[in-house]
């Protein structure tokens, strides 16, 4: 974490020199380190969980009403979905 007004870009510069110094020290058959940026913004801000025991249905529910009503809404954009299946014994 960076105090903040902390210039993000001195910092990268700083951590990307530090991982550099100690890049020798790493097995040879490490691949090399990376540091990359990383932007909150991209994170989703809400999820939408469908539960039911026919996930045909879920899905054609998803596809046709939730995502449909959420892309009217303007404002923002709707990226992507992913399906994922939950199953409890």
């Amino acid at each position: 974490m960076f105090e903040n007004g902390t210039n993000l870009d001195n910092a990268l510069l700083e951590v990307r020199e530090s991982v550099d110094q100690v890049k020798a020290m790493l097995p040879e058959s490490a691949n090399a380190p990376s540091v990359l940026r990383f932007n909150p913004n991209q994170l989703p801000i809400m999820w939408v969980g469908l539960t039911g025991s026919d996930t045909t249905t879920l899905q054609s529910i998803a596809e046709d009403t939730v995502q449909p009503y959420f892309e009217r809404q303007g404002g923002g954009s709707f990226g992507q979905y992913r399906r994922w299946r939950r199953t409890c014994d």
